[in-house]
């Protein structure tokens, strides 16, 4: 049987850069809490509308974007950068 692998990835806007990540089996609220609180803070902080964003503590304002990518366009891109050679797994993404 196959599982899927989540890469997370926590994207700063300025520098643009990969501040924290997580590979796991899971995409748990919990885990992805953990790896929240393992980045450096943010002032604002950008999802998409995956529902268990709503279940996380964030530092500095958390912005849900449920339409578009207008708001995480920038953690898209370094994603698809970083994880194109991946391509295999599901990419689970976070802040921008």
């Amino acid at each position: 049987m196959r599982e899927n692998v989540y890469i997370m990835t926590a994207v700063s806007r300025k520098p643009r850069q990969i501040a924290g990540f997580d590979v796991a089996f899971d995409k748990s609220p919990a885990r992805i809490q953990d790896m929240i609180d393992n980045t450096p803070p943010a002032e604002k902080c950008y999802a998409d509308g995956y529902l268990r964003y709503i279940d996380v503590v964030y530092p500095g304002k958390h912005i849900r974007n449920m339409r578009d990518k207008s708001d995480t366009f920038t953690v898209e891109g370094v994603n698809a950068a970083a994880l194109h050679p991946y391509s295999c797994t599901t990419q689970q993404v976070f802040r921008a």
